[in-house]
């Protein structure tokens, strides 16, 4: 009767043991599931991020370009500023040249008439 009992206890607590062993199991299996679903946000995360910096890359090459074309036009436009006041002061000179004969024209008709 004590070794039915003890066999009794006994297989009470190993029905206890794999009932903690099954539930342990579970929760393994719910932490491994966590953890996929985890790995599966911070993968779409991470691509998220490439992505991001890749267009952020792509807006800084294209800042540094427009900045480059904008200095350049810039430098075209002071160019070409300073070209049109020198054709001003020679549009200038030769209207000045142009009165001048003009008027010496006019002067020397006056008198030979």
């Amino acid at each position: 009767e004590r070794f039915g009992l003890d066999l009794s206890t006994a297989y009470s607590k190993c029905m206890r043991g794999m009932e903690e062993v099954k539930i342990r199991d579970n929760r393994v299996t719910e932490a491994g599931k966590i953890i996929d679903e985890d790995n599966t946000r911070l993968s779409i995360q991470k691509g998220l991020y490439d992505d991001a910096r890749a267009e952020r890359n792509e807006c800084c090459k294209k800042l540094r370009e427009s900045e480059d074309e904008i200095s350049s036009l810039k430098r075209k436009l002071k160019l070409m500023h300073h070209e049109i006041e020198e054709l001003e002061e020679d549009v200038k000179a030769k209207d000045e040249a142009i009165m001048k004969e003009c008027y010496q024209y006019n002067r020397i008709s006056k008198s030979a008439a």
